[in-house]
């Protein structure tokens, strides 16, 4: 924490800070800071608490990020999806334009 952070909280009569990490598969996704106005430690059980929440809380951004990676996905898909069909309907629609040009300039 740069030394600012630590004026700031100073500045707030805060004296105590725990940061919890949200970690999912080894990845730092966010973190959960708790301050308190009294100097006091968390007590063992206490932050286990916070840190199992802190992991359920990581495994849910981790699923949110998947869902919407994955609707990102799926509308990339379709729009290339439509980009095809519209090729082809051009190709097609040129290829029947030269079949009837060809056909006319032979008669």
């Amino acid at each position: 924490m740069g030394l600012s952070r630590l004026e700031a909280l100073t500045r707030e009569g805060l004296k105590s800070l725990a940061v919890i990490p949200f970690v999912h598969e080894g990845a730092v996704l966010g973190c959960l800071n708790l301050a308190s106005h009294e100097h006091a430690e968390l007590s063992a059980q206490t932050r286990a608490v916070i840190e199992a929440v802190a992991a359920q809380a990581a495994g849910a951004i981790a699923r949110i990020r998947a869902e919407l990676a994955l609707k990102q996905s799926l509308v990339e898909h379709q729009r290339l999806e439509r980009q095809i069909l519209e090729i082809s309907d051009r190709e097609q629609a040129r290829f029947g334009q030269d079949i009837h040009d060809s056909l006319a300039n032979n008669w």
